[in-house]
């Protein structure tokens, strides 16, 4: 029923994280560790094209990682879980094997870059809290668990550290014997009662969207099962016009849909239009999946090559009024793509690919 791989969830997860990235260059004009005084919104390069990504970019765009990962995880891991073909230990390897390797590779190379920026600043590049504590959380990828006092180091893994809880709570939900419908919806229901209440708000909200994608998956699943599929093109279409309203719509958009409505109205439709649209036109988007690949190389390495540009201008004298600049933006994300391209294939791949294989073998075969 479903291709071997949704290449357009791929694409679109990869241009989330370079919208994530775009709203990000708001970095460039910190001092101290905040937002300059004198910044403006506007001043960033290419605003008139970008505007949408510069204000909002963020918060959306890791929302829809969230959702996308509910999805996917339901999509490729549920059943298996649930039927026992999948062990904690051999979930927990594939996670590892995925995301630890460069997650550490990047804490040590923001760690290098953050000690010189602090050598010659006296303070540190956006993120402050780089001591032995938070390092510590950073090596158990708990860094945004409640324990810390900020953000450190490499600081946009904060998303990544509560995905690895929502895995957790992912092979419990799949694991734990009961009606998969009734547990949606016990876990939406607990989520928006946090949110109301304003308990824990990022995990409230990462919960939300991670199994708002569950819910998805399984909405989805029973349509695409039914004798009565005929409405890919109504859907799809309805999709599409709910975007052109909310898109032409602009800043009105924004103060009625918040991003909690966007989980709830927008995203699930976007998602199974993207999947409809997979199953009628297989491998559309083929030729772009690299934008897909590079969606993790793409998010941890961003902030470290920030560093590096922030401590290239310092060295060469010149003003941070160059980060206002279009040329220093296509270079900027020039840099960016390629180094997650060579990170994907060269780095991330092979490294998994020996992890897993070196984690799963049989055990006969390590005695």
């Amino acid at each position: 029923m479903y291709p071997k791989r949704l290449y357009n969830l791929d694409v679109s997860r990869g241009l989330a994280a370079l919208s994530v990235v775009v709203w990000h260059w708001q970095h460039f004009f910190f001092s101290r560790e905040r937002l300059a005084d004198t910044f403006q919104r506007d001043s960033q390069p290419l605003y008139s094209i970008l505007s949408p990504f510069y204000e909002h970019g963020g918060h959306f765009a890791v929302s829809f990682f969230f959702i996308l990962s509910g999805f996917v995880f339901f999509w490729l891991y549920h059943d298996k879980i649930a039927t026992n073909r999948c062990s904690l230990y051999q979930f927990w390897v594939y996670r590892f094997a995925r995301l630890y390797p460069l997650h550490f590779a990047t804490l040590l190379l923001t760690i290098l870059l953050q000690g010189y920026f602090h050598f010659l600043n006296g303070h540190f590049f956006v993120y402050g809290f780089n001591d032995g504590y938070h390092l510590l959380l950073q090596l158990f990828f708990v860094s945004s668990w409640g324990f810390e006092n900020g953000d450190s180091f490499n600081g946009p893994i904060w998303s990544v550290s509560i995905e690895v809880g929502l895995y957790a709570m992912f092979f419990a939900f799949a694991w734990l014997r009961g009606n998969v419908w009734l547990k949606l919806i016990s876990t939406l229901a607990t989520a928006l009662v946090m949110l109301k209440f304003g308990i824990e708000l990022r995990w409230a909200s990462a919960v939300l969207a991670f199994f708002m994608g569950g819910l998805t998956f399984k909405t989805l699943d029973i349509y695409l099962r039914s004798k009565f599929r005929s409405h890919d093109r109504t859907i799809l279409a309805l999709t599409l016009a709910l975007w052109c309203i909310i898109f032409l719509s602009g800043d009105a958009a924004h103060a009625i849909f918040s991003k909690y409505i966007y989980l709830l109205v927008l995203y699930p439709p976007t998602i199974a239009s993207l999947v409809l649209a997979e199953i009628h036109r297989p491998e559309a988007l083929k030729k772009v999946s690299w934008i897909g690949d590079i969606t993790y190389s793409t998010y941890l390495l961003h902030f470290p090559l920030q560093l590096v540009f922030v401590l290239g201008v310092s060295a060469f004298g010149l003003k941070s009024e160059i980060f206002s600049q279009a040329n220093t933006f296509l270079l900027y994300f020039a840099a960016l793509v390629v180094l997650s391209l060579a990170s994907f294939h060269w780095f991330e791949r092979p490294v998994q690919s020996l992890l897993r294989q070196k984690l799963l073998k049989p055990r006969r075969e390590r005695h």
